[in-house]
């Protein structure tokens, strides 16, 4: 199938599917109407697609009425066009309604939607050997490897593996940052309602956004991890919950793809990183568990003292406010240190530790016994300028391994 005629039969879908709430003989006349509308827009987009899928020649001044009658003229409804009295009759009631302001009767144009649908479901099946429902979102996507990772998602949930799809999703999503414009970078098992936010200018649904990223594992370093005391438990490893994942990420990452860029303000971490300067003899520094760091963890310790360390020495990584010794996060809003006692170092490192090899652990320092400033997070590979080499180098960072 031609993009083009791809595209414009998954948009005729996508009004189908996001044409208001469900409709009864009772709804409001208005509400009917504006189902009228979606439907007929819906039946114009699909079938002109059909039309130009078969070479028909229509002008772009064809009305509905004719376009019904071009198709059925041609072999491959010589069986019948499916929906034609129909179509015609919706047509009429959209143009009593826009141009004389008539509106439809409720008790009979309540479920329009649903019949456009399934009429529609019929002509696409006529001429494309599938019905319209059935039309995949994913293959508007334009990385290969990301509609590979959908399809793998789907393979294991057919296969009712579903912890395993969610794992392919988030791959998916992970890798499709290579499509999203600039200023936009999404990574998996992070509900940031904030994010959410912003991606609504984008056009992307808030709530199915969070919800999405709720079931979805996180990405630490090159694997996945689910953090099993929120969301990231077997009860949530359903195929009502993979379905649901798969046509949000679809839909987040076909919005995104060809969205026009627009200003978004860099975080902190994205741009900076927190520098610790040693100022007196004999620092209190201490490497801690992250398993053993919060108040209600089984054993609590206060850590290893790490020695060596003299004035003038640098710590660098992520700090943050901890209670005490142990490591554990306070939650606050605004970063003030100042009148900390102690703070927390993740992703530490410096020419006396190196955390590389140690991914559940951190440092805690003394806040009297270090100066804090911060500064810009080089990339060399970045700052070379070699678009070949970082186009290569992002390939494999996006791509998570199976």
């Amino acid at each position: 199938m031609q993009p083009l005629i791809l595209n414009r039969l998954i948009s005729a879908r996508f009004l189908l599917d996001n044409s208001g709430p469900t409709l009864n003989r009772h709804s409001d006349a208005r509400a009917v109407a504006h189902a009228v509308l979606v439907s007929h827009d819906a039946a114009e987009l699909a079938l002109t697609a059909i039309a130009d899928g078969l070479k028909l020649g229509l002008s772009d001044r064809t009305d509905f009425p004719t376009l019904i009658d071009k198709l059925k003229s041609q072999p491959a409804f010589s069986a019948g066009f499916s929906g034609d009295v129909f179509f015609n009759k919706l047509n009429k009631v959209r143009v009593a309604f826009k141009h004389h302001g008539n509106l439809p009767d409720p008790g009979s144009w309540f479920d329009v939607v649903n019949i456009t649908a399934g009429y529609l479901d019929d002509v696409t099946k006529q001429v494309l050997g599938i019905a319209l429902s059935e039309i995949d979102a994913a293959d508007l996507i334009v990385d290969a490897r990301v509609r590979s990772w959908i399809g793998k998602a789907r393979e294991r949930r057919e296969a009712g593996f579903f912890k395993e799809a969610l794992e392919m999703l988030a791959r998916a999503l992970y890798r499709s940052n290579l499509l999203f414009p600039n200023g936009v970078e999404i990574y998996p098992g992070n509900p940031d309602a904030q994010q959410a936010l912003i991606l609504s200018g984008y056009g992307i649904d808030p709530s199915a956004y969070i919800v999405l990223q709720q079931l979805l594992p996180s990405v630490v370093i090159d694997r996945l991890v689910w953090n099993l005391h929120t969301t990231g438990h077997k009860m949530n490893w359903t195929e009502r919950n993979v379905n649901f994942a798969t046509d949000a990420l679809i839909s987040v990452v076909v919005t995104l793809q060809n969205a026009r860029p627009r200003p978004q303000p860099l975080k902190f971490e994205d741009v900076y990183v927190d520098v610790l300067t040693i100022n007196r003899p004999s620092p209190d520094v201490r490497r801690i568990s992250l398993l053993f760091s919060e108040r209600d963890a089984a054993v609590r310790d206060t850590g290893i003292t790490l020695t060596g360390f003299v004035v003038g020495d640098t710590i660098r990584g992520k700090v943050s406010v901890c209670y005490d010794e142990m490591g554990e996060v306070v939650e606050q809003d605004t970063w003030n240190p100042e009148g900390a006692e102690w703070l927390r170092v993740d992703g530490a490192h410096s020419s006396k530790y190196e955390s590389g090899h140690f991914l559940f652990e951190a440092l805690v320092v003394k806040r009297a016994h270090v100066d804090i400033s911060h500064e810009e997070i080089r990339r060399p590979l970045l700052e070379r300028g070699d678009a070949a080499e970082v186009n290569n180098f992002l390939q494999r960072f996006y791509d998570l391994p199976e």
